[in-house]
């Protein structure tokens, strides 16, 4: 790890952002930012999201991923162990050195969601810090969604969450969601990550009309705050090329007499249009892997 990057995460084992429950300074939202960015500074957007959520992939049972996708998430968790012990990386990456076997990841995931309660029990107090005491060993794993079910639950805390997510997920009131040099892998993945986590809290049998669980939602919002980023010209690209697309599907599908000034055409510069079809709209996916 490169010096620079090493003093950064040294300095978020030291962060003191303190969690003293619902009647402390510290809100939850400004809390779970604080220890979802510590471990996303250690382990990488992906993996670091992945432990904080208990989204890691499942690995033993009958739902378990198949081989060749077991070995993709090794090399994942090898990355991301790279991150922070270019030493332990060496001594994983041997194929008999036991890292390519399930058992190693069941016990790492353990010892690393140990971990993860003590990190989180050490920056909270009286309230907070009772509820995590309240979790038992094999529930570690669950320490988020038990905090969130405590603290972050309420339906003013949700729609604060709402606002945060529609404003894309700024680290501050009133700045850019996107400032120059960002990191944009790793931006789009905490907006998908919160975008998951909002449909989570949606009682089920709400979630087909709530407009959060809809990759729509998501989409456009990122296309609307990346406008006045250097990102804007990739974006009309994009869309540019699904105008393309489109068209020629319609061709070949013998609709009509299609011209460019087709009446269903978007306007791709006006970017606060919120009514064009969502068949216009890019993927998440494509979306993330253009601004790439």
């Amino acid at each position: 790890m490169p010096k620079a990057e090493d003093q950064d995460y040294k300095d978020m084992e030291k962060e003191t952002v303190i969690f003293h429950g619902k009647n402390g300074k510290v809100s939850w939202i400004d809390f779970e930012k604080s220890i979802a960015r510590y471990f996303r500074m250690k382990f990488g957007s992906e993996i670091g999201d992945q432990l904080w959520r208990n989204d890691l992939p499942i690995i033993e049972g009958d739902d378990a991923i198949g081989r060749a996708e077991f070995k993709e998430h090794c090399n994942e968790i090898l990355e991301a162990i790279a991150n922070h012990s270019p030493q332990q990386f060496a001594m994983l990456k041997p194929q008999n050195s036991g890292f390519w076997e399930v058992a190693w990841h069941t016990k790492w995931r353990q010892r690393e969601w140990t971990r993860m309660v003590d990190i989180v029990s050490m920056r909270c107090r009286g309230q907070a810090l009772l509820t995590i005491e309240e979790l038992t060993s094999e529930n570690y794993s669950q320490l988020r969604k038990h905090l969130v079910k405590h603290y972050g639950g309420a339906s003013e805390d949700v729609r604060q969450r709402e606002l945060h997510f529609d404003a894309g997920m700024p680290d501050k009131p009133g700045a850019k969601p996107f400032p120059k040099g960002i990191d944009i892998e790793a931006k789009l993945q905490s907006l998908k990550s919160e975008s998951i986590e909002l449909t989570r809290m949606c009682p089920v049998g709400n979630r087909g009309e709530y407009e959060y669980a809809k990759e729509k939602t998501l989409v456009k919002m990122i296309i609307k705050h990346l406008q006045p980023t250097e990102y804007a010209k990739t974006i009309k690209e994009l869309l540019q090329e699904m105008k393309v697309e489109r068209m020629v599907k319609r061709r070949i599908e013998g609709v009509g007499n299609v011209t460019e000034n087709e009446t269903d055409e978007l306007d791709i510069d006006d970017w606060e249009h919120r009514n064009y079809q969502d068949t216009w709209l890019p993927s998440f996916d494509r979306l993330k892997n253009k601004a790439h």
